[in-house]
């Protein structure tokens, strides 16, 4: 299942009356196990984008004037295991954006601030530090969930002044395809985006290297074509090195002849006939009769 999708509660089209012999809604199951869910096994974000104003205080009496508010956007569903699992937080990057319809830079440029209920200071997460990320979803799930409703969650620059969002459009494949670990996550990624069906995931992850590149070349060209050009890599196969032979198998496969062999072979033997050769013929000594 996805960062944001596992154990949904979405009632099915076809659950809207009993369907077993006691005269059970499934669909009220899931609502039972919805209710038993707690913040440590899942949450809901409310976050803002962007710095927060250094004249809050009075910003904020503005906007209040002017009837404005600070734009909130709401994560449900955020389940802890798949939250671990997105080492990177690509996945939950990618659900920002589809709420907030904003272009965002990788993770690890941004940080989650919070006042947590009790502590005068304003609390600090580095996206590019997993664990911090973990702790902190492990320390909201100690407050009741009605303190943790009240909580509003900042996602900004972790370099004050940096730019917030992007202005072009960012690349989907970030990283070099060119091994194992990388494919796999990046397999990974795009199965949550519901870029890649299960059968074409799980044929390109059960595949020897060579035959995963080639048939990630096609998902590639027909899901980012655009992008495509960047990973040719992937379709370009290597100059086969010539294999090393003995002087007897290139002999044995014609590839010298057998004057060439003796001469490689017996390179002395080689010398002393091209210094008879040289040597200026002398007449046959004759013999006696």
């Amino acid at each position: 299942m996805g960062l944001f999708g596992r154990g949904g509660s979405k009632k099915s089209e076809n659950a809207a009356g009993p369907s077993d012999p006691d005269g059970v809604n499934p669909a009220d199951l899931e609502d039972e196990d919805e209710k038993k869910m707690t913040l440590k096994e899942r949450q809901t974000w409310q976050i803002i984008l962007g710095d927060k104003d250094e004249n809050e205080k009075d910003m904020s009496a503005l906007r209040k004037k002017l009837g404005r508010t600070e734009q909130v956007y709401t994560l449900s569903n955020i389940d802890r295991e798949d939250l671990d699992e997105d080492r990177t937080f690509q996945n939950l990057f990618h659900r920002i954006e589809q709420v907030s319809d904003k272009s965002l830079s990788e993770p690890h440029h941004y940080k989650l601030q919070y006042d947590f209920p009790g502590s005068p200071l304003l609390m600090n997460v580095d996206f590019g530090v997993h664990d911090q990320v973990m702790t902190a979803f492990d320390k909201f799930a100690t407050l009741s969930k009605k303190k943790f409703g009240r909580l509003r969650f900042r996602i900004c620059p972790k370099q004050k002044g940096a730019v917030m969002f992007r202005l072009d459009k960012p690349k989907t494949v970030k990283t070099k395809l060119d091994n194992r670990n990388n494919i796999n996550r990046y397999l990974a990624e795009d199965f949550v985006r519901g870029n890649i069906e299960i059968e074409t995931y799980s044929k390109i992850m059960s595949a020897k290297m060579t035959e995963a590149k080639g048939l990630l070349a096609t998902h590639l060209a027909e899901t980012v074509p655009a992008e495509f050009k960047d990973h040719q890599y992937l379709v370009k196969t290597k100059d086969k090195k010539k294999k090393h032979m003995t002087l007897e198998e290139k002999y044995d496969k014609g590839e010298i002849t057998i004057e060439e062999f003796e001469d490689i072979k017996y390179p002395e033997l080689k010398e002393k006939r091209e210094k008879a050769k040289a040597t200026y013929p002398f007449p046959e000594k004759l013999t006696d009769v």
